[in-house]
């Protein structure tokens, strides 16, 4: 195979079309700057949640008789302890992985974080059991938390994808799932607060399973909307 001389290159022609389309980018905060607004955004939405749910004549949230009884209750608390740490674990390393080179998450912390979930969410089935009197009752306050659910996940859903896709995502399906699972902890945290209801179906059906749909829809999402990222250009 004949040898290339570096003199015969020509460098600018090799370079320039590679570079052509190169703008500068906005830089990035910290990791840990962009994580402490975020959490702004998260207990902000808990603390309207906790507002509207605490007053009586609230349309979307019914008041909370029990929350004494809870705040009372050491598994239910470190069952929501464990849930805020799982939010923000996850929230962490949503922002880090977002960066090629800063960290990559491992298989074993990923499978961390679904033990403590899980962990979390057993502590927190632990109630006195409170069966509804009929299936459409049921149905109807069961389908009143799911929204809740969704509701309170959906704005800081939106601002972590928004955060992510401003960096360079490589691992859209795993940026996804981190992005699920932090939104839904707190989401399914903050319901389980509220609700006045502490019959295990209930809390599986209508609280724990919307929030595992959502974190699986949310890794679909990472897999469609962080695959073809487009750094976030200065205007400058």
């Amino acid at each position: 195979m004949k040898s290339v001389n570096p003199e015969e290159i020509n460098f600018d022609r090799l370079i320039d079309p590679i570079i052509a389309d190169f703008e500068p980018v906005t830089p990035l905060w910290p990791v840990t700057t962009r994580l402490s607004l975020w959490l702004l955004l998260q207990f902000g939405i808990l603390g309207l949640f906790v507002a509207a749910g605490t007053h009586a004549h609230s349309p979307l949230f019914r008041a909370m008789p029990n929350l004494a009884w809870k705040l009372e209750n050491w598994q239910f608390l470190a069952g929501v302890a464990g849930l805020a740490v799982v939010g923000i674990m996850a929230a962490s390393s949503a922002f880090k992985t977002a960066i090629p080179g800063e960290g990559e998450i491992s298989a074993g912390k990923l499978i961390m974080l679904l033990v403590l979930a899980c962990s979390a969410f057993a502590l927190m089935v632990h109630e006195p059991a409170h069966p509804l009197a009929s299936m459409h009752q049921f149905v109807t306050t069961g389908t009143r938390c799911a929204i809740c659910v969704v509701m309170i996940a959906a704005i800081p859903w939106l601002g972590l994808f928004w955060a992510s896709r401003r960096a360079m995502p490589l691992m859209g399906a795993t940026e996804g799932g981190l992005i699920g699972i932090a939104t839904f902890a707190f989401s399914f945290a903050a319901t389980r607060m509220g609700c006045p209801i502490d019959d295990f179906a209930h809390v599986v059906i209508w609280h724990a399973l919307p929030a595992a749909i959502g974190a699986g829809l949310s890794v679909v999402a990472g897999v469609i909307w962080l695959r073809g990222f487009t750094p976030n250009r200065d205007p400058n």
